[in-house]
């Protein structure tokens, strides 16, 4: 016959039971000869054949008195049978299970029942005495402590051998370490994740609501994250976090793929004087946004240099740029150690071969409103002349024409400086038109419109469409219409 012994499923018992494979077909301590749940009765069969069908039943052990046969089965496949079966029936557990429970007789075979009892079932498989009972007590009593205990389902699954150090560092350190707990409970080591804890809390615990420039007590750790994100740069990954302000840089550091990156990058944010934790780092860019060694070299040698300013070190791996001529990168790397410094350093070192075009670019991109307009002088290629030369000029047309931006404006330019070097027209006519101030900034983008009206010689043309644009109109497309314009 297929099944060679009968009785209750009970691994740690005497009896071996029926193999609980399909366990979630069969009545407690029952099971078939012929294994097939859908035999109703004896059916005629080839002679010979030697089966039949039948069902075998045992009661539930003295001790299951009052418990479902999952819970039963669930508490003897632990190392403490006795223990769970305790914990079970304590009527905390029960008042915990709010009608999802394994007790109550009529949850089918195989629900995975409440937290708590589950939970029981954990602390059970424990292999010291008092740590069961330590750990039962956090269960039962729905201490914070509890969330150290597995069960299925549940989002942080400890492993058993971590669990007594995560009961040990929530009790130690009290509710609002329970996620940083938990977090080195997940660990390869947790038992030195929970030791490095130490030099980080309460040294560096935030003490204020602006968490500014410390560690929260929260999931996100440093001694958790040296060792899931540094195992070969552990020691290094440690010193660089001691440094709160630096945080951001050893976020990054720490993301880098291999020990080859990460240690240059955490040298390198332990020589940077970072501004706050709030302010993103340069050294982890420097090598995520480069493999050229030339480029990441120059990138930290402007982010631990002293003439950087510090919040533009962030900025450094933008000069770092292998699209950038030499000239244009010393462009570039003198401009963030300016204050003014920002982004639109390496934006203007790009389009710009001489410090009197990049002193343009700088002004004109340090008011806001300016942008679209900037970054369309920034691409231009002039109709006619030196490219350098017509970039500074746009520029300078773009600054001079004070833009201010409309509530329902778009990303697009607002005025026509660009258009106006870069197409067939009346150029210095267009700029006069961009930069008066009668014209308002609805009527701006028409000035190239304006100035290509007609043959070199339609100048009083020309004129009059410019003096219809100093007309104050709601909308754009309104000039269109009124002045006979055209794009």
């Amino acid at each position: 016959v297929p099944v060679l012994s009968f009785g209750p499923y009970l691994p740690n018992t005497k009896t071996a039971g029926c193999d609980q494979k399909d366990a979630n077909r069969w009545a407690f301590g029952t099971c078939t000869l012929l294994g097939n749940a859908t035999a109703d009765k004896l059916t005629p069969a080839a002679e010979g054949s030697g089966w039949s069908s039948s069902w075998l039943a045992s009661p539930l052990p003295a001790a299951c008195s009052g418990l479902s046969a999952q819970a039963c089965a669930t508490c003897y496949s632990t190392k403490q049978p006795q223990t769970c079966l305790s914990c079970m029936k304590d009527k905390r557990a029960t008042a915990l299970a709010n009608g999802v429970s394994l007790i109550a007789d009529n949850i089918p075979l195989g629900s995975s029942g409440s937290r708590a009892l589950d939970q029981c079932a954990s602390c059970a498989q424990l292999n010291k005495l008092d740590l069961q009972r330590r750990c039962i007590s956090c269960v039962l009593d729905s201490a914070a402590c509890g969330s150290c205990v597995p069960y299925p389902g549940a989002a942080t699954q400890v492993k058993l051998s971590a669990v007594g150090g995560c009961i040990d560092c929530v009790k130690l350190k009290g509710k609002r370490f329970t996620g940083t707990c938990l977090t080195c409970s997940l660990t390869a080591d947790p038992a030195m994740c929970f030791t490095c804890l130490g030099d980080f809390y309460p040294a560096m615990m935030c003490k204020t609501s602006t968490y500014l420039d410390c560690y929260k007590p929260d999931y996100d750790n440093p001694c958790a994250s040296c060792q899931n994100g540094a195992a070969y740069a552990y020691n290094s990954c440690i010193e660089c976090y001691k440094k709160p302000a630096g945080k951001p840089d050893c976020d990054f550091c720490s993301e880098l793929a291999d020990e080859k990156g990460q240690l240059p990058c955490y040298s390198c944010s332990k020589q940077s004087q970072t501004v706050h934790s709030d302010v993103p780092g340069g050294c982890g860019l420097c090598f995520a946004h480069s493999k050229d060694a030339r480029t990441q070299q120059e990138c930290i040698e402007c982010v631990v240099s002293n003439k950087t300013a510090k919040g533009n070190k962030q900025h450094c791996h933008l000069c770092a740029s292998t699209d950038l001529t030499p000239q244009q990168a010393t462009l570039c790397y003198k401009c963030l150690a300016s204050p003014l410094g920002s982004p639109d350093c390496s934006t203007c070192a790009a389009a710009t071969n001489s410090e009197t075009a990049f002193t343009s670019c700088m002004t004109c991109y340090n008011n806001s409103n300016n942008g679209p307009d900037c970054d369309e002088c920034s691409d231009l290629l002039p109709f006619h002349g030196d490219v350098d030369a017509s970039r500074k000029q746009c520029y300078g047309c773009v600054t001079a024409s004070k833009l201010i931006v409309p509530e329902d404006a778009g990303f697009a330019p607002l005025g026509s400086c660009s258009a106006c070097l870069s197409t067939k027209g009346d150029q210095a006519a267009c700029i006069a038109c961009n930069i008066n101030p009668k014209i308002s900034v609805a009527a701006k983008s028409w000035c190239n419109s304006c100035s290509s009206i007609g043959d070199v010689f339609d100048v009083a043309k020309r004129s009059a469409c410019f003096s219809c644009l100093e007309t104050r109109l709601k909308q754009s497309s309104e000039y269109q219409t009124k002045c006979g314009l055209s794009r």
